[in-house]
């Protein structure tokens, strides 16, 4: 089993998709901010995930807003593409099983 979970900030307010009645999509993007020091120099490294919460009460998307700290767990999926500069690149993307606000 391949589980990611990841603390972190939300980057901006959530959006909700609909394809039909019954099928939405609650999509959000998480940052952690990971940061160490090497030599006198502190570093920030900031690392961005997309999430995606299928079939959630759409209320929950009202909660869901720029810069509230949450907790998500489900499976990560990779999502390779080409830069602008034509470079390889890969993009995390995550299927949220569980959401909790911090």
């Amino acid at each position: 089993m391949l589980r990611l979970q990841i603390l972190g900030n939300l980057g901006q307010d959530a959006e909700i998709k609909h394809f039909d009645k019954d099928s939405r999509v609650i999509n959000f993007s998480v940052a952690h901010t990971e940061r160490y020091k090497k030599g006198d120099q502190m570093i920030e490294n900031t690392h961005w995930v997309r999430c995606r919460l299928w079939n959630r009460n759409e209320k929950l998307a009202e909660h869901l807003k720029k810069g509230k700290t949450v907790f998500v767990e489900g499976m990560p999926i990779p999502n390779p593409y080409i830069d602008k500069n034509g470079e390889a690149q890969a993009q995390i993307e995550l299927n949220v099983s569980r959401l909790d606000f911090v």
